[in-house]
Parts: C-alpha cells; sequence; structure tokens
C-alpha cells in the first residue's frame, strides 16, 4: 500500500533517475515488466518527464520481442529482473540500441543485473523533491504505446494519448 504522497515521492525519484540517464521529452524507453509497484513509477515517471513508455507485453519473447521493442524506436530500455533472460537473449538484435542502455530493476530492490546496468544502483542517491525544470505534460502528448497480442502475427503498437488514459478519469 502507497498513499498518495508516497506514489508522488516515488514517482520523482523515478523521473530524476530517467534524467540523469538523459531520458528527456520525446523520448521512448520500453518497459518490459511484470504488474508491480515499480512499473507504475516508471510509467508515470516517463509521463512527468513529457516522455512515453512502450508497454511491452510480457509474455513475448523471441522475434516478437524484438519486433516489440524495435518499432518503438526507444532510447532505452527498461526490465524487471523477472524478464532478465528474455532480455538477454534479444540484445544482440536491438541495434542500434546498445547493451549499456538496458537496465534492470529488481522487485523490491532485490536486485542481480547480470551484465547489465541497475536501476537500483541509478535510483539509489535520487531525491524525492518535486521537479521544477520539467514543463507540464500536455493533453496532447504520447502517453505511450500499448500492444496487440500479435496472435495473427507481430505485436502491433497502438499509439496511446494522455487523453486518452485521462478521459476515464474525468468520467
Amino acid at each position: 500500500c502507497f498513499t498518495w504522497s508516497e506514489v508522488d515521492r516515488e514517482v520523482n525519484r523515478t523521473a530524476r533517475a530517467f534524467q540523469e540517464l538523459g531520458i528527456q521529452q520525446g523520448d521512448v524507453v520500453a518497459l518490459l515488466m511484470d504488474n508491480r509497484p515499480e512499473f507504475l513509477f516508471a510509467v508515470t515517471a516517463l509521463n512527468r518527464l513529457r516522455a512515453a513508455a512502450a508497454l511491452i507485453n510480457t509474455n513475448i519473447s523471441g522475434t516478437a520481442l524484438v519486433h516489440a521493442i524495435k518499432i518503438a524506436e526507444p532510447v532505452a530500455v527498461l526490465a524487471g529482473q523477472e524478464h532478465h533472460e528474455k532480455v538477454e537473449a534479444v540484445v544482440p538484435e536491438l541495434e542500434p540500441l546498445s547493451k549499456d542502455r538496458v537496465f534492470i530493476q529488481g522487485d523490491g530492490g532485490n536486485n542481480e543485473p547480470g551484465g547489465f546496468r541497475s536501476f537500483d544502483e541509478q535510483l539509489a542517491n535520487q531525491g524525492y523533491e518535486n521537479l521544477h525544470e520539467v514543463s507540464k505534460p500536455h493533453i496532447d502528448d504520447l502517453f505511450g504505446y500499448i500492444y496487440t497480442s500479435g496472435t495473427t502475427g507481430l505485436p502491433k503498437a497502438a499509439v496511446v494519448l494522455n487523453k486518452r488514459i485521462l478521459s476515464p478519469g474525468a468520467m
């Protein structure tokens, strides 16, 4: 359980970690992580930076995974430790994305990045303060990409804008 204040602090900390990695407005980060708090912190932090998350289906691997990552043209990949082996198997095929732009995050801080960069280490020294140096997200900004299942071929990315995410909440 998290209070709204705790979520806000973790999102700020995650956004600062992304900023330190050079993630900025308009960038895309491929996110391959199970349903856990760090997933929500990462998606919201990217949105706070006016960057976008490519929400990669965690049930795909091999050629489908390579395709899903590459079509989003991400500047980085953040994978949960639970998908480490799956990512490791496809890294050579992700060019022009280099291995040093792939980060592994543990579940609750337990992380063995195994040859990749640790996102937990990136988070370790970040502050919780509000981001003042970033303009506020706009309703027409790209929220991210959500993928089809790929049952009739390779997964396809659906473009999702902030207004599509916010509309159900307004109702």
